[in-house]
């Protein structure tokens, strides 16, 4: 008998319309270092899509930041796609539909930036890889992901459903695996003391990792740019000797 935890992005599937109803408008903008980031700001994007976009509140500062002619959130659930294209419907660039992070209903290289904000710590490890492969696939320029990262990986019980993990994971290593996604921005932090509060970290304040709470807290975000050409072209004659 497989156990909840190999079914566990389906089931965190049935909580996207209990998520979006209880934070629709409560979540806060995209912080300065994204709305103010140079390398963006030099090349607006002119198409966004926020994979796991919940009440849509981050998606919409991206929009007022940048100004893109389609901005696209995506939630597995349809009727939070339904409920958020009704709440936004007076931001006519901006559309909601349904899909996952493992399986993105787009073409490769759709997006000039695609952002994946606090999501991938609740997909379940069986379509992690998937999730990040898709990210990189859609991505025509920029890639932004922020999650929960600690000094180490690992899964903490999630107090809704018995048998349901959420992960506390690293994810640069594995987009940077691919081999044509190269880091262009870096930062870590936790939220603080008081809320709405952000307080920088270093990978030095992460230790030791026993009996540290900022590693139960600690966020990283990063801000990837594609380029094909990232890894050298060598023919057989540059190894011969």
């Amino acid at each position: 008998m497989t156990s909840p935890e190999a079914h566990q992005t389906q089931e965190f599937e049935a909580q996207s319309l209990r998520f979006v109803e209880s934070h629709l408008r409560d979540f806060p903008p995209a912080p300065d270092w994204v709305l103010n980031s140079p390398h963006l700001i030099t090349q607006p994007p002119t198409s966004i899509v926020d994979v796991g976009c919940g009440p849509g509140t981050y998606l919409a500062s991206l929009v007022e930041a940048f100004g893109p002619q389609k901005a696209v959130g995506l939630e597995p659930s349809g009727a939070a796609a339904q409920l958020l294209n009704g709440t936004y419907a007076d931001h006519p660039s901006m559309s909601f539909r349904q899909g996952s992070a493992h399986a993105l209903p787009f073409e490769a290289d759709s997006f000039d930036l695609v952002v994946c904000w606090s999501v991938l710590h609740w997909v379940g490890r069986n379509e992690y890889l998937q999730a990040l492969g898709e990210l990189i696939r859609v991505t025509r320029t920029h890639l932004l992901v922020m999650d929960f990262v600690a000094a180490e990986n690992y899964r903490v019980p999630y107090s809704h459903s018995e048998g349901m993990f959420t992960y506390k994971q690293d994810f640069v290593p594995a987009i940077l695996a691919s081999g044509i996604m190269t880091i262009t921005e870096d930062h870590r932090w936790w939220d603080g003391n008081n809320p709405g509060s952000i307080e920088p970290l270093t990978t030095d304040d992460l230790q030791p990792f026993a009996s540290n709470p900022l590693n139960y807290h600690a966020r990283r975000g990063t801000l990837f740019t594609k380029d094909y050409t990232a890894l050298p072209s060598l023919q057989a004659s540059n190894f011969d000797s």
